[in-house]
């Protein structure tokens, strides 16, 4: 059941947050696809790699971090998750950013709430 939740979680992460490759990955990360974020109040794009992210030029790295969720399987009972995790800060600028998901698919229905506070490297 965690299995399927995680897979779900990262799929409608996938799925809901990308954005085109196009829209200027820094170098590096020309293959990835960016996420949809709000950050202090404004819709941007993140290209992720672990817990660096950059939002145009600027880089970030995280340093909090909690995602909560829930998965209802097609026919099933909800099945809750949280995960949080935080490391050292080196006192730079901060930005503080959330994210939505919500997909559906055959095997259920996917909810989540994503938040994220980064310094500026």
């Amino acid at each position: 059941m965690r299995k399927t939740f995680v897979a779900g979680a990262v799929g409608a992460i996938a799925t809901i947050g990308s954005i085109s490759v196009a829209d200027a990955a820094p170098p590096g990360l020309e293959k990835k696809e960016g996420e949809a974020w709000v950050c202090n109040g404004e819709d941007v794009v993140i290209f992720t790699a672990g817990r660096n992210g950059w939002i145009g030029d600027t880089h970030y790295q995280a340093i909090e971090f909690s995602f909560e969720g829930t998965f209802t399987p097609a026919g099933g009972d909800p099945v809750e998750e949280f995960f949080e995790q935080s490391w050292p800060s080196k006192g730079g600028e901060t930005i503080s950013c959330t994210q939505d998901i919500t997909d559906t698919n055959e095997e259920g229905t996917f909810v989540g709430h994503g938040e994220v506070t980064a310094e500026a490297l």
